[in-house]
């Protein structure tokens, strides 16, 4: 959760004000616009696709691996009824309250009969972004919740960007250990010191066997 200033015209003081929850200034209501945009890349159609509600206090986006099928399910999954019961908690629940629900929501997607029958005979699934926007007094809350790589930035005026989530990639240590601790198997695609440790920061990659990725909703 980061509480940031959106009108404000100077660098805001990332550490006292995200850890500690210290007010910031000037920020005299909230106002949303927002757009979206879609590139398919270099696969013969896209993988992808996105969701927002229409007053963009809640957008997300779902990034398809192996197919479209569960990222299109996701979008289905979070239709009108399931983002008129997140954005309906913006400015009255608690940050830590609008964050367990954005989680439950991405357990209960993982966890619903029609995807298991997606996912059952093939290795495919998405990862997730979702992002909510919940006024606090004179301060706009940022709440996320991620699964895998797709990630939230807040981008500035004048051009300092801040990563509101943090990536699920199995070049953090923490992650390697959680997939390990499940039972999965974490090998490292790349070269490696005489030794056989992997020559980290150099070309190549840790993976898990089998897997696009360590952490997305689906089979994964």
């Amino acid at each position: 959760m980061r509480s940031l200033n959106l009108r404000i015209r100077r660098p805001i003081r990332l550490i006292s004000s995200t850890e500690s929850n210290d007010a910031v200034p000037n920020v005299a209501g909230l106002t949303v616009t927002g757009s979206a945009a879609c590139f398919q890349g270099e696969r013969d159609y896209n993988e992808d696709r996105y969701v927002h509600s229409e007053d963009f206090l809640f957008s997300a986006v779902f990034d398809g691996h192996g197919g479209s099928q569960v990222s299109s399910f996701l979008k289905k999954f979070y239709n009108k009824e399931t983002i008129d019961g997140i954005t309906a908690l913006s400015g009255k629940a608690s940050a830590n309250v609008i964050a367990d629900e954005l989680k439950k929501t991405l357990i209960r997607a993982d966890k619903d009969e029609n995807l298991g029958e997606i996912a059952r005979t093939r290795v495919i699934g998405s990862t997730a972004a979702l992002l909510l926007l919940s006024p606090r007094g004179e301060n706009i809350d940022f709440i996320t919740a991620n699964l895998g790589n797709s990630r939230i930035v807040l981008a500035k005026s004048w051009g300092l960007a801040v990563d509101l989530t943090v990536d699920h990639k199995l070049s953090l240590q923490r992650e390697r250990l959680r997939v390990e601790n499940v039972g999965g198997k974490v090998v490292w695609d790349g070269p490696v010191e005489y030794d056989g440790t992997p020559k980290v920061g150099r070309r190549g990659r840790y993976r898990v066997e089998g897997l696009a990725m360590s952490r997305a909703v689906g089979k994964f």
